[in-house]
């Protein structure tokens, strides 16, 4: 938490992304402040809190904490936490935070749109595609030992893999993740794998629809990456609502998830969707066989669309802001048409909140 604080504190000095979206901004009205709504991390909920009162920001804003992984927001100053995993409404409401409303969005796979992720190759030259920060939480080794198992059974399978640098909280310094990418590209040589590791470099850039990311590729560039791939493949064990499994769905392409993963995640899975593997890397490699023998046989597009993606949850979570508006009886909130995209990096943290903390 350190760190995160201290990455935190430098990037609003120098005027860098921060991990905060703004929803809505408020108005200043003659009847009194119309609030706001933001988006946050419960690490960015706290980090706030050091630089105004608790009742100033109330005053402007209601809060969403969105933890951001598996587990849920633990801060009572929020006004809604999202939880990343239905399973957890249980713990949550015996926790101590049980009083704070909460709804079961995650804060990425829920809100992946169709109209950025969707079927444009169907005739794939990669079996396998795995994108993710390159950070031993991701476990990407253990895809290449199931790959190994694979090529040693006869059955080979090309891998593409895409990773981007010091996503904050998977590892902490630059050098750290450019260690575990060199271990994953020594991996591939010493298995004698047939696989694409593409390159990415440090820096962050502006998506179509207004978000910041880290990585040089845009959400256009990370479709065209999954759409050259026949499935998804997730290996590791925690994660929130992930989006590389979204987007994977969006593009029409199934994935194969394992089923001791504690994520929000899961709950994407079903027959059409993908497949649950075993936890060892030989049941790995047999469910990703299985998949990519049965390939026709999904309809992921269709399904998640049905419940979840951009439009779905951005309804879902109005709902959630008026029935707490509802039960704070704030009769000046004007609901916000919610574009929330799951992407938790944003410059509106410059641009519109500190603004709006400066009004006396």
């Amino acid at each position: 938490m350190a760190n995160y604080r201290a990455y935190l504190s430098a990037s609003a000095l120098n005027g860098l992304p921060l991990p905060l979206t703004v929803l809505k901004a408020p108005l200043f009205t003659s009847l009194g402040v119309d609030r706001g709504v933001l988006i946050c991390s419960p690490g960015m909920v706290d980090f706030l809190l050091e630089r105004d009162s608790a009742s100033r920001i109330h005053a402007r804003w209601l809060l969403i904490d969105s933890m951001q992984h598996y587990g849920f927001g633990q801060n009572e100053s929020a006004d809604l936490h999202m939880i990343a995993s239905p399973n957890l409404i249980g713990t949550y409401l015996s926790s101590e935070y049980a009083h704070v409303p909460y709804t079961t969005l995650g804060d990425g796979g829920d809100f992946v749109s169709p109209l950025f992720f969707y079927p444009i190759n169907p005739s794939p030259e990669y079996d396998v595609v795995l994108i993710g920060s390159w950070a031993p939480i991701k476990r990407h080794k253990h895809l290449l030992e199931s790959a190994r198992i694979l090529r040693e059974s006869g059955s080979p399978i090309r891998l593409l893999l895409m990773g981007s640098y010091c996503v904050p909280g998977h590892v902490d310094t630059m050098q750290e993740a450019l260690d575990y990418e060199a271990e994953i590209r020594k991996m591939v040589v010493d298995y004698r794998l047939d696989a694409t590791i593409l390159s990415n470099s440090d820096v962050s850039h502006n998506n179509a629809d207004g978000s910041s990311v880290l990585g040089q590729y845009t959400k256009e560039d990370v479709n065209r990456t999954i759409n050259q791939a026949k499935i998804g493949v997730l290996p590791s064990l925690v994660e929130g609502t992930t989006r590389f499994v979204a987007e994977c769905l969006c593009a029409n392409r199934p994935v194969v998830i394992l089923n001791s993963l504690q994520a929000g995640t899961k709950k994407y899975i079903n027959p059409r969707t993908g497949l649950l593997a075993g936890d060892s890397a030989e049941e790995l490699g047999q469910t990703i066989r299985m998949a990519l023998n049965s390939a026709n046989a999904f309809a992921p597009r269709q399904s998640f669309l049905a419940e979840y993606g951009f439009h779905n949850a951005n309804r879902i979570l109005e709902a959630a802001i008026q029935s707490v508006v509802e039960a704070q009886g704030d009769q000046l909130f004007s609901m916000p048409h919610c574009q929330f995209g799951g992407d938790m990096w944003s410059r509106d943290y410059q641009s519109i909140y500190e603004p709006v903390m400066a009004v006396p």
